[in-house]
């Protein structure tokens, strides 16, 4: 393999190198799919290598370039003070020539004028900056050289650069470009003109005495180099992407910069990193940012980078909010990619899944970065239930409608409550606050079961015959007792004779069937707050098929069937009620009174007194619901 590489790079590096003949003589040449696959992997290979070799050249260029930079400068410094000390020595000269013999100085016109100058040009420098939009004074002219350009205001401050991540570089003279001078700031390089050639001199002056400054301030101040270069480090460190070792070089100097609070240049080199620590956040946080032309296919995963350095730079905050916002267009985008296709159930399963396993994936990754922050944990909380609300919205417009049965709404609402249990696993509990969110709907459409339920009983009661079931051979006796057995009645038996008869009313075994459905549908949607109701719809509908037993005992019509209804009331009493305590006590882990009171009923309906006649009042029937009224 080191032998082909080496072939195809000097392949590559020929002068006459044509790819589409390479393409070809590769195709005839390899050994089938699995040739061309490795020949492929091969050029992929070298691609990579040479990019990262070009990119390390280009960052290696750029910290030698600082480096010249800088010995530049200091070079530079001391041609500096080599003419200051010569012109030191000449003004010393001139003062002594122009003393008199009386010891009084006489000066120059010349030097007079020049003061004059001199401050003439500090007021204009003022009144020009009093009119400059977001510059300060001290900055503009002790620290930094300023662009400037016009706006709503005369001047409006625009941008400046350190002097010393600067080089002013001149332009040679033609007769398009005079007075022309270059300012490199890596990566960008700038082209300005000045109105004469004395001006372009006063800026390249200006730049040999903010050079001449810095130098002697290192000299005099005991600081290591590390430090003094640590700012443009850190420039180097962010261009790189390397964000690791930034984080460690801003911890480094930190600890440093205690023991040197008493140095006059510490303030200065800290403001210089502290402007490289807000460039570094800000680059970070923009990691977290959402924008529509980013990818969010990443998950929680892509974000824990930024978030664990934003935390050791003491952002732990900032970091929270965009991790949440991060996670919401995160959740947002794949609940989008869900539309409502196929029956509600296999929908909402699929709509579930989606919005539970990232709150899970989230929990899991955020108290992996935060933990330690209870005002952070505070804000998870309140997201998770603002992210809950929007997904019960969606929920509730796909389930809770009139097209939607019981039994299916039974069915989502189960599987959402599920999903929640799992997500105790993480330290989350939002299942009462979906209860709560959900509370409105469940009660409308366990009101609105409820009151089918009692028009049902009412229409087959109006069309009861009190007649036996026939179901005509063994074949059919035998599915309706499968069916019974499925619902949970398995002493169907009992009421089996003649091999096809089942001595209770198909009103009765209807009742049974959509009586425990209802039940198993309402203990679906139970919570603390809609027990009552639950409870109040099972008592109320079972009390009205009871209603429909009582008034056929007392009705002439069925006189001679009276021990036939007295067997199916004890069917309904005896096996129908009991089970559907048991299956309520299973579910909920607690029994209900008011439906063991129903239990009362039976002693009375097979004496064949009625409720009135038992209380010694008026014989007026009592209902407990309108349907019979």
């Amino acid at each position: 393999m080191d032998y082909e590489n080496e072939f195809l790079i000097k392949k590559l590096n020929e002068q006459n190198f044509n790819s589409n003949s390479y393409v070809q003589e590769l195709t005839l040449n390899s050994l089938g799919v699995d040739g061309l696959l490795v020949k492929r992997q091969l050029v992929q290979s070298l691609a990579e290598e040479t990019n990262g070799l070009l990119k390390k050249n280009v960052y290696k260029n750029y910290t030698q370039f600082i480096e010249t930079a800088k010995e530049i400068s200091y070079l530079e410094s001391e041609m500096y003070q080599l003419s200051h000390m010569l012109t030191e020595q000449q003004t010393i000269l001139s003062t002594l020539m122009d003393i008199s013999i009386t010891g009084e100085k006489v000066g120059s016109k010349s030097e007079v004028q020049s003061d004059k100058k001199e401050e003439e040009s500090r007021k204009n420098l003022s009144s020009l900056l009093e009119k400059v939009e977001g510059c300060a004074l001290h900055i503009c002219v002790l620290k930094y050289f300023c662009f400037f350009r016009r706006g709503p205001a005369q001047y409006r401050f625009q941008v400046f650069y350190e002097l010393d991540n600067l080089a002013i570089v001149n332009v040679k003279e033609d007769p398009m470009l005079k007075n022309v001078f270059k300012i490199l700031m890596f990566p960008d390089t700038r082209l300005f003109q000045c109105d004469t050639a004395a001006a372009k001199v006063r800026i390249q002056s200006f730049e040999d005495e903010e050079s001449e400054e810095g130098y002697q301030v290192e000299r005099e101040e005991v600081i290591p180099d590390w430090l003094v270069e640590l700012p443009e480090n850190l420039d180097v460190c962010i261009a790189q992407r390397d964000f690791e070792e930034a984080v460690n070089l801003v911890k480094k100097g930190n600890e440093h910069f205690l023991e040197l609070t008493k140095h006059a240049v510490v303030k200065e080199i800290r403001t210089r990193i502290e402007r490289r620590i807000k460039n570094l956040v800000d680059v970070l946080m923009n990691e977290l940012r959402v924008s529509p032309d980013r990818s969010l296919q990443g998950g929680p995963r892509a974000a824990r980078r930024a978030v664990g350095l934003l935390i050791k730079l003491g952002k732990s905050s900032q970091a929270c909010n965009l991790f949440l916002k991060h996670r919401s267009a995160i959740l947002k985008h794949s609940m989008k990619q869900k539309k409502m296709e196929g029956a509600t159930v296999p929908f909402i399963k699929r709509l579930s899944s989606v919005f539970f396993n990232n709150m899970m994936e989230t929990g899991r990754e955020f108290n992996r970065a935060f933990s330690n922050s209870n005002s952070c944990a505070s804000a998870y909380v309140v997201w998770s239930r603002k992210q809950l609300q929007q997904f019960v919205q969606t929920f509730s417009r796909h389930v809770f409608t009139t097209q939607v049965s019981l039994r299916t709404a039974a069915e989502c609402v189960a599987l959402v409550k599920g999903h929640c249990d799992q997500l105790v696993e993480i330290g989350l509990d939002i299942l009462f606050d979906l209860s709560n969110l959900l509370q409105a709907d469940v009660e409308r459409v366990i009101t609105e079961s409820r009151d089918k339920m009692l028009e049902a009983i009412k229409l087959r009661a109006a069309e009861d015959k009190w007649r036996p079931q026939n179901h005509q051979n063994k074949a059919g006796i035998s599915k309706f007792v499968e069916d019974m057995t499925e619902i949970g009645i398995a002493s169907i038996h009992r009421y089996i004779y003649d091999e096809c008869w089942v001595a209770l009313t198909s009103n009765t075994t209807v009742f049974s069937k959509s009586y425990l459905n209802f039940l198993d549908d309402l203990l679906k949607l139970h919570t603390l707050t809609s027990n009552k109701l639950i409870v109040d719809s099972l008592v109320v509908t079972f009390r009205a098929q009871l209603r429909h037993v009582e008034a056929s005992l007392n009705s002439e019509i069925f006189k001679s069937d009276v021990k036939f209804i007295q067997k199916n009331a004890n069917f309904l009493l005896e096996t129908l009620l009991t089970l559907a305590e048991h299956r309520f006590e299973e579910k909920l882990g607690f029994g209900s009174p008011q439906l063991s009171e129903l239990h009362i009923e039976l002693p009375r309906l097979i004496s064949g007194t009625s409720e009135s006649s038992a209380s010694g009042k008026s014989s007026v029937t009592k209902y407990s619901s309108v349907a019979y009224l």
